[in-house]
């Protein structure tokens, strides 16, 4: 068989090695040449070296992808913890991630940066493992402590997959009101790498806004894969990411006097994700004013309930907006969304924005004692300090801009008995009644002692908290709901080693996902009641992380202090 010499400038030693094969002790970069087809450990299959900090760089032709498979034996020291002695990774160098991890060097960077890996021990990988390009880093490691027989990796260059041509969508508005949803190509499956994938939005009507609100959004942290949001008529672009980006996930976006719209989804060669699911709508008022029920007719919230009939239809004056039944939710204002996803946009009535409160009469409100004292409850802030703002969507407009109102506080009343996390509610009473109508609306408060709904039971829980556990997470500026089930309390004290008592009930999923986060603290979560409407069973209070498998966030128990609760309306009313 013929041999050659492969050396390199890092190499402190060089070996003649049979063609297409490389084998070599090194303390560096190898790269490998492309006619070759086996990679291998230095002394293999006899034993590797001490002290190899060692790295092959595979590059193969365009438009392919490398699959590694390790062959024949396979033998590397073992460790009781996660290959701290000897060990051969994978790092993919499409996969945004890894570049720090490539670029420092070699056996530095800490296991959890591999793609692949780390292996040791005498099992190989029984699956090829196949890279998302052409080219890829097999890193090999080894101490001072022990030797083994070492490792083989064949290496291949096959084709890169193939997308199904696109075929674009076209959607036309030409109805108020009326919900169209995009999907993210192969959803619910993630997406593809290296696709463009566009949408087209056709808006006859250019006096009608076109609303666009994700019902989920999840295209990585990388920044790699973006949505593209163009405005056809007035040339305006905005561009959308994943998680943590700047600007950050599409949430919610209204486009005025336009007649198309043009969506585009770009992916990149690393990395899917679930994608997205957008609703799109038009919207025959403007934001801060309110849509007769026939759709025929605005009218500016203000109007409401004052005698004066302002739509054809007379819905401005409905007895069921000017003196709601509690927990009634309004069809449009405060529409069912899917059950089995996170981070829903739909606007619920009973949600104001202050750090969330709940009604019960009309001059008070219930949120969380923690929002409105330091964490050690020793330092309580006065009631001048806050605002509650009701029959609002969105955080980055003004009240008027959104059809909302702006309430002073005259005070704040938290239970006499509350500690950090214990007892963590609040009474507010606000200086003026509520003026009650399409856009606002109270929530029913459970009987005392009413038991906690079954585990399991579907709850509605809302607020414009961040998405993630993160101190420089930014809240949304746009009111967010998601259903989450209800969690019984012996099963929430495995997560919370005992800490859970009568006073507190949880939510979650096994999943994770589903969740409250920072900045939601107060809110409400409302269970549905036999006759269609919702009460207010728990008030949004702690938890740890946020939406994290296997752990509940946890609420104060409404049931639990609606004595107090109305003992203490009685007792402070003028």
């Amino acid at each position: 068989m013929k041999t050659f010499l492969v050396c390199a400038s890092f190499f402190v030693a060089c070996a003649n090695i049979p063609k297409f094969a490389l084998a070599a002790p090194c303390q560096g970069i190898i790269t490998v040449p492309s006619d070759h087809t086996i990679i291998t450990s230095a002394g293999y299959p006899t034993s590797y070296e001490d002290y190899t900090f060692c790295r092959y760089v595979i590059q193969g032709p365009e438009n392919q992808q490398v699959r590694l498979t390790f062959s024949g034996v396979f033998g590397v020291e073992e460790s009781p913890s996660a290959c701290a002695h000897d060990k051969v990774g994978v790092y993919d160098p499409e996969i945004a991630s890894t570049a720090s991890a490539i670029a420092a060097r070699a056996c530095r960077p800490s296991n959890s940066a591999y793609t692949h890996g780390p292996y040791c021990g005498q099992t190989a990988p029984a699956n090829a493992i196949t890279l998302r390009g052409n080219r890829a880093v097999v890193e090999f490691c080894t101490d001072y402590s022990g030797t083994d027989k070492g490792w083989a990796i064949q290496i291949e260059f096959i084709p890169l997959p193939t997308v199904a041509p696109w075929i674009v969508p076209v959607i036309t508005l030409d109805k108020v009101a009326a919900i169209n949803v995009l999907q993210s190509p192969n959803y619910p499956l993630t997406y593809n790498d290296r696709q463009v994938a566009q949408y087209i939005i056709r808006n006859p009507n250019r006096n009608w806004i076109i609303q666009l609100k994700s019902k989920l959004f999840d295209l990585g942290s990388d920044g790699g894969d973006r949505l593209v949001v163009l405005d056809v008529t007035n040339n305006v672009t905005r561009t959308f990411y994943g998680v943590d980006q700047s600007p950050q996930e599409l949430d919610y976006l209204e486009i005025a006097n336009s007649a198309e719209v043009h969506v585009n989804f770009i992916t990149d060669a690393s990395d899917t994700y679930r994608g997205f699911i957008i609703e799109v709508t038009s919207l025959g008022c403007a934001p801060n004013l309110l849509a007769c029920d026939n759709n025929v007719g605005c009218y500016h919230p203000n109007a409401s309930c004052n005698g004066v009939d302002d739509c054809a239809d007379g819905s401005d004056e409905k007895w069921q907006y000017c003196a709601p039944e509690c927990g009634s939710r309004r069809r449009r204002y405060c529409q069912q969304t899917f059950a089995a996803l996170a981070n829903y946009r739909d606007p619920t009535c009973w949600q104001p924005r202050l750090r969330r409160h709940n009604h019960l009469q009309p001059m008070d409100r219930l949120s969380a004692s923690h929002c409105f004292t330091d964490r050690t409850a020793t330092i309580w802030y006065p009631a001048a300090n806050y605002r509650v703002k009701l029959g609002s969507q969105s955080l980055d407009k003004t009240a008027e801009a959104d059809g909302g109102i702006f309430m002073e506080i005259e005070k704040i009343i938290c239970h006499p008995y509350y500690r950090p996390i214990d007892h963590d509610v609040c009474l507010l009473k606000l200086k003026e009644t509520i003026p009650f109508r399409k856009n606002i609306a109270p929530a029913c408060l459970p009987p005392q002692d009413e038991p906690i709904p079954p585990a399991g039971t579907e709850c509605l829980t809302s607020g414009w908290g961040t998405r993630v556990y993160s101190g420089s997470a930014s809240a949304s500026t746009h009111l967010r709901q998601v259903y989450v089930p209800v969690v019984s309390n012996e099963e929430c004290n495995r997560a919370y080693d005992g800490e859970i008592n009568e006073r507190m009930m949880c939510s979650g999923t096994a999943a994770g996902g589903l969740d409250t986060c920072q900045g939601d603290s107060g809110g409400p979560y409302v269970c549905p009641l036999p006759d269609g409407r919702w009460a207010l069973q728990g008030v949004v209070s702690f938890g740890a992380g946020c939406g994290d498998p296997g752990v509940p966030g946890v609420y104060a128990r409404t049931a639990y202090f609606t004595h107090w609760i109305v003992d203490t309306i009685a007792a402070n009313s003028n």
